[in-house]
Order: C-alpha cells, then structure tokens, then sequence
C-alpha cells in the first residue's frame, strides 16, 4: 500500500513539473528560470573545468617538448665531442706523418753527407 502511495505521489511531482514546464503560472516562470540558471551554471562548470585540463595538457606537453629539446642538445653535444676527437686524433696522426717525413729527410741527408 505504502508502495503505491509512493508511486501515486512520485506521478504527481512528475506531472506538476511537467504542467509548470508547460505553463503554469508564475511558480512555472520561476521555475523555468531557475533550471535556465542552473543549465547555464553547469555549463560554465563544464567549460571551467575543460580550461582546466586543456591547461594540464597544455603543461605536460610543454614539458615533454622541454625534454626532447634537452635531449637533442645533449645529442648536439656528444656530436660535437665525437668531432672533435677525431680531429684531434687526425692532427695526431699528421703531426705523427710530418715528424717521420722529417726524421726521413735528416736521414737523406746524412746519407748525401757520407
């Protein structure tokens, strides 16, 4: 019994919100306009909190880029140092070349002499 009492007056305030929908008066307006304040209020909440993790994404993308940038500079770096080793290594090498040519002309020219 309580059961369908409840159904009865469940019917009831769904009927009455359906009549001030409609039109009922001035409770009908006060009531529409209150919903309207209520939609606009949850779509503002919406769009805050969009904002908010378009900001996150935003950040966090901001800070992957900051990595792959330090990356690629440590990259540059190790180029660099790559380069200059074997610069280094093919001035040894010519230096190395020259001292040999050298030590090979004073040879000649001893040999020339005796």
């Amino acid at each position: 019994m309580e059961k369908e009492e409840k159904e009865i007056k469940e019917e009831d305030i769904d009927e009455e919100r359906r009549r001030r929908r409609r039109g009922g008066g001035d409770g009908e307006v006060k009531e529409i306009k209150n919903e309207e304040i209520e939609e606009e209020e949850i779509k503002e909440e919406i769009e805050k909190e969009i904002k908010e993790r378009i900001k996150e994404e935003e950040k966090e993308i901001e800070k992957e880029i900051d990595e792959e940038i330090e990356e690629e500079e440590e990259i540059k770096e190790e180029i660099k140092e790559e380069i200059k080793e074997k610069i280094e290594k093919k001035i040894k090498k010519e230096e190395k070349e020259e001292e040999k040519e050298k030590k090979g002309d004073k040879r000649d020219r001893k040999g020339d002499k005796g």
